[in-house]
């Protein structure tokens, strides 16, 4: 440990590199992201758009839209030159909004997310229910106590 009394940046990078080594990237062919049949994309491929925020460190570059954005707010622009950018869409001059706020799922995660969200939903009216009942229950008590606390003052009055 100390071999090296002052170790460099390219010293930490390699013990980094010994502790979690980097996943080594290959090389694939471009492939187009799945769209069910059904689903139109949200924003068209190859859409030219170009960067019309001032304080964007690309302001004033144009690109092509071509590949599917990660979120609903972004979107990823392809430049002449190759490069690919993560753009907000307020920074580019095309007005691009989605038909979709929510997050889209496989079939299968849809499923699970609709039915869990029916089991929460009964569990919400079940818990709610309980709690009508418990306030009605705690109301009825109150009301009875009062009326043997009358009843109770009324005896000792006579």
């Amino acid at each position: 440990m100390s071999s090296n009394p002052e170790p460099s940046e390219s010293d930490f990078a390699a013990a980094a590199n010994i502790v979690a080594p980097l996943p080594r990237v290959r090389k694939q062919f471009h492939q187009e992201p799945m769209v069910p049949k059904n689903q139109e994309p949200l924003v068209p491929k190859n859409m030219k758009v170009t960067i019309s925020s001032p304080e964007h460190p690309s302001f004033g570059e144009s690109g092509v839209i071509c590949a599917d954005a990660p979120n609903n707010s972004q979107q990823i622009v392809t430049k002449s030159d190759g490069e690919r950018l993560l753009v907000n869409n307020t920074d580019l001059d095309v007005a691009i909004v989605s038909d979709s706020t929510e997050r889209r799922y496989p079939k299968e995660y849809a499923e699970a997310i609709a039915e869990l969200k029916e089991q929460h939903k009964l569990e919400l009216e079940r818990l709610s229910q309980e709690l009508r009942i418990g306030l009605q229950a705690e109301v009825k008590a109150r009301a009875e106590a009062q009326v043997s606390e009358q009843i109770s003052s009324l005896q000792k009055l006579y």
